[in-house]
């Protein structure tokens, strides 16, 4: 019998980060094959384009450039779309259904596009701040930390979702901040491993080659593309648990400003 997770719940930095990962673990399986019919593709698809243009056209900076953000797209895209996988799996759960991977896929488009844009208004307005600024756009980082499961949670706007975020962490900044760092530094770690070790590989027999020839020749190259694309199959596995993490993190700041799950149970007496 599969364990029932109680989202509305108020919890500290060990207790979330506990509940993250045991949600992770038991819905493993059913992330991975959401993840393999567009998700996966794309992030491998996208990685393999990224990193061949940086090797095969190393020497003409347009089409290296041309490749690696076309490459850089897809994956972005397929990162809002895992994003939305995860979010529509919670609130599934929440509400008591056990949705296939095809039904949380077919939930999850509504959601992508506005979440691809979001992600990037995001990251425009935290690198403006950070560039100019400094503190404003560290502050903005976390201040909409929980602005993407608000889209999808409470049906927000872009705007409305950042208001609404930002109205969350308001008094639980550091809280969260401190949340957000060790969350990310164990997702991102992991993730970090699995790139790291095949990373380290092709640039260690790239120094060689490179030594011994004077040039990488197209074996290497294909080699190096191959890898790339096989933890591009790993990644998106991997963070679906900072969405996870994102989400226990709204939910607890929820519940502490609103006491949400008490006003339901009081509504349920009447």
């Amino acid at each position: 019998m599969k364990r029932t997770y109680e989202f509305n719940q108020v919890r500290d930095l060990g207790d979330k980060i506990d509940f993250t990962f045991s949600f992770f673990k038991e819905n493993f399986k059913k992330i991975f094959k959401s993840c393999l019919t567009m998700i996966i593709p794309l992030t491998v698809i996208g990685s393999g384009i990224s990193t061949g243009g940086q090797l095969f056209f190393a020497g003409e900076a347009g089409l290296s450039t041309t490749f690696a953000m076309f490459g850089g797209i897809l994956q972005s895209i397929a990162t809002a779309m895992l994003a939305a996988n995860i979010f529509v799996l919670i609130r599934g759960h929440i509400n008591g259904k056990d949705l296939s991977p095809v039904e949380i896929n077919n939930e999850a488009k509504e959601y992508t596009t506005k979440i691809f844009f979001g992600s990037i208004l995001y990251g425009i307005c935290v690198v403006i701040g950070m560039i100019f600024f400094v503190i404003p756009g560290f502050f903005l980082a976390i201040a909409w930390a929980v602005l993407l499961p608000l889209i999808v949670f409470e049906e927000k706007s872009i705007t409305e979702a950042m208001s609404r975020s930002n109205n969350l962490v308001s008094g639980n900044w550091w809280a969260t901040f401190f949340y957000f760092f060790i969350l990310g530094i164990i997702v991102f770690g992991i993730n970090y491993v699995f790139t790291i070790i095949p990373a380290g590989l092709v640039g260690v027999g790239a120094f060689f080659q490179f030594s011994d020839e004077g040039s990488l020749n197209v074996a290497f190259k294909l080699v190096a593309v191959l890898i790339s694309m096989g933890v591009g199959i790993i990644s998106p596995i991997v963070k679906s648990a900072y969405h996870i993490g994102t989400s226990t993190q709204y939910f607890s700041l929820k519940e502490k400003k609103e006491a949400s799950s008490i006003m339901r149970d009081l509504n349920a007496l009447d």
